[in-house]
């Protein structure tokens, strides 16, 4: 990885602040300690089954900081606070869906954020660079569209065809859990993409490899998971290939 120097422009200060809120709420929930979190969010606690649930949501969230920090580090601030409206809005929605007040607090919260992401991404309008399409370029891609898919299909849930193969994920999962975790996939696409039209998509390959650890986890040490983890630790030889050797 190379470290190069920083533009601290301000959608790549919005942006910095927004992952260290992302990294640190995903820290709580990977390390269980949660009791502070669940303070701030009761109605995400309801929702809560335990700590797989716990894993899962702090995995994709460590994910989705990830692809923020990549898009800092090459630059690429402006493309990533507009790839990221889409699941701070569905995000967004899952609060709202709630109907509890802090709930709605957070979603009020989230769309005040999603103003300055849209200002900050569009202003000045950005102009889309000649894209280096490195072979960690083209696995971020084929990774990308992959990642969407599955969070649009649990946009649109209950994505039973999936959790016929994942019976431990749909244990875990409720409508509201569903619109968060599509959310969250929406937005680690959106880091992905980000990191390759800004050129850098081999330190995204790095970045990418801690959340997709614990997702991975998550998968081995719930019972019927073993075929999910198997699939995340193949995404990640082949992601610290391309990240330290190419």
């Amino acid at each position: 990885m190379e470290l190069a120097f920083v533009e601290l422009t301000p959608a790549a200060c919005l942006l910095t602040f927004q992952a260290t809120m992302t990294v640190m709420v995903s820290l709580l929930l990977i390390s269980g300690q949660t009791k502070s979190f669940y303070k701030m969010e009761p109605h995400t606690a309801k929702i809560s089954m335990g700590r797989t649930w716990e894993l899962a949501w702090g995995g994709h969230l460590l994910h989705w900081g990830a692809g923020m920090i990549a898009a800092v580090l090459a630059g690429g601030a402006q493309y990533m606070c507009i790839l990221m409206i889409p699941g701070g809005l569905a995000c967004t929605y899952m609060h709202y869906a709630s109907g509890e007040p802090s709930g709605k607090q957070l979603a009020i919260s989230n769309a005040i954020f999603m103003i300055a992401d849209a200002y900050f991404g569009f202003v000045p309008m950005p102009s889309i660079p000649t894209i280096e399409w490195t072979p960690a370029a083209h696995f971020l891609v084929f990774q990308a569209i992959l990642i969407v898919m599955c969070g649009l299909m649990f946009l649109m849930g209950p994505p039973d065809a999936y959790y016929k193969g994942a019976p431990h994920v749909k244990d875990i999962m409720s409508r509201q859990g569903e619109l968060g975790l599509g959310g969250m996939l929406l937005g680690m696409g959106g880091g992905l993409m980000a990191a390759v039209i800004a050129g850098g998509a081999q330190d995204m390959c790095i970045l990418g490899l801690p959340g997709l650890a614990v997702c991975a986890y998550m998968h081995y040490s719930a019972e019927g998971g073993m075929k999910d983890a198997i699939t995340n630790i193949i995404f990640m030889t082949i992601l610290a290939y391309l990240g330290f050797v190419r």
